[in-house]
C-alpha cells in the first residue's frame, strides 16, 4: 500500500471515529439538559413503558388530590358559615330569655321579638347565600349539600362519602333549623322561643362538628395523596431520569476525545499534504 492510500485510510478512519464520538457526545449533551436517559422507546423499552405508565398513575391522583382539596375548601366555607349562624343564635338566645322576664312590658317584649326575628332572617339568609360554584351547600336542595363519594383512589375501590345534615330555616319540626317565627304574646312564648334555639344551637353545633370531621379526613387523605404523588415521581425518576453525576463524566470522556479526534484529523490531514508534496518534489 502506497503512503498516499494510508493517510488517506488513516484520515478516513479517524474522520468516521470523530462522527461516532460526535453523536455520543451530542446525545450526552441532550441528556444533561433534558434531565432524562429514557426519552423514546428506543432508549429502553422496558423503562419507557414503565415511566408512562407511572405517570398516568400521576396525574390520576394529581386529580384526586385537586377534587380534595376543593371539597376541604367547600367544607371550610360550611364551617365558617355555622360559626355565624352560631353567633345570631347565641343572640337570639339572650332575646328570649330576656322577653322570659313576667315583669317585662309588652313594648319591650314587642322590641326585642323585632330583633330576634331580624336575627332569623340573617340566619336564613346565610344559609341561602352560602354557596360554591353558585350551588348551595347548606340547604336541603343544594348541590354540595348531597350525598357525595370523592374517590380516594384511581379505581375508585376506596371512596369517602361526605353528607351534610340540612340547616334550612322553618317554623315546623323537622330536620334543619326550627325557629317559630310567631310574635311573642306573653312571656311563655318567649320562653318557648329560648328552648328552639338552645335545640337549634344543638342541631348546629352537631353539623358543625361533623364537617369538621370531614376536613380532618380530608386533610389526612390529601396528605397520603400528596405522599402517593411523590413515591410515584421518586419511582418514575428512578427509570427516566439521567444520573448527574454518571453522565457528566461520560460527556467529560466524551468531549476529551472528541477534542482529541478534532485534532488527530488535522494531523493526519496535514501528513496526507505533506506526502502529496514529497511526491510533487520527487516527480
Amino acid at each position: 500500500m502506497s503512503l498516499i492510500a494510508l493517510s488517506r485510510n488513516i484520515s478516513r478512519e479517524v474522520a468516521g471515529n470523530l462522527r461516532t464520538n460526535g453523536i455520543s457526545l451530542a446525545q450526552s449533551i441532550k441528556r444533561l439538559s433534558s434531565g432524562l436517559r429514557i426519552e423514546r422507546p428506543q432508549d429502553g423499552i422496558y423503562e419507557y413503558m414503565r415511566g408512562k405508565s407511572i405517570e398516568g398513575n400521576i396525574r390520576m391522583y394529581e386529580d384526586i388530590k385537586t377534587n380534595l382539596s376543593e371539597n376541604e375548601s367547600i367544607l371550610t366555607l360550611a364551617n365558617d358559615a355555622a360559626d355565624e349562624i352560631m353567633t345570631h343564635l347565641n343572640s337570639m338566645l339572650e332575646y328570649s330569655r330576656q322577653a322570659s322576664d313576667a315583669n317585662m312590658s309588652t313594648a319591650e317584649r314587642d322590641a326585642l321579638f323585632i330583633e330576634f326575628n331580624a336575627a332569623r332572617t340573617e340566619i336564613d339568609n346565610i344559609v341561602k347565600s352560602t354557596k360554591y360554584d353558585n350551588s348551595g351547600i347548606l340547604y336541603d336542595a343544594g348541590k354540595y349539600n348531597q350525598s357525595m363519594d370523592l374517590a380516594i383512589t384511581p379505581d375508585r375501590s376506596v371512596t369517602m362519602n361526605i353528607t351534610l345534615n340540612p340547616l334550612d330555616v322553618t317554623a315546623v319540626a323537622g330536620s334543619g333549623i326550627v325557629i317559630d317565627n310567631t310574635a311573642w304574646g306573653d312571656e311563655n312564648d318567649a320562653s318557648a322561643s329560648a328552648t328552639e334555639i338552645e335545640t337549634a344551637l344543638e342541631t348546629v353545633q352537631t353539623f358543625a362538628s361533623q364537617v369538621s370531621g370531614y376536613i380532618s379526613q380530608l386533610q389526612g387523605h390529601i396528605r397520603l395523596t400528596d405522599s402517593t404523588i411523590e413515591n410515584h415521581e421518586a419511582a418514575k425518576s428512578t427509570l427516566t431520569s439521567v444520573d448527574v453525576a454518571e453522565e457528566m463524566a461520560n460527556y467529560t470522556a466524551l468531549n476529551v476525545t472528541q477534542e482529541a479526534g478534532i485534532s488527530m484529523l488535522a494531523q493526519a490531514n496535514l501528513s496526507y499534504k505533506s506526502i502529496l508534496k514529497l511526491y510533487e518534489f520527487g516527480g
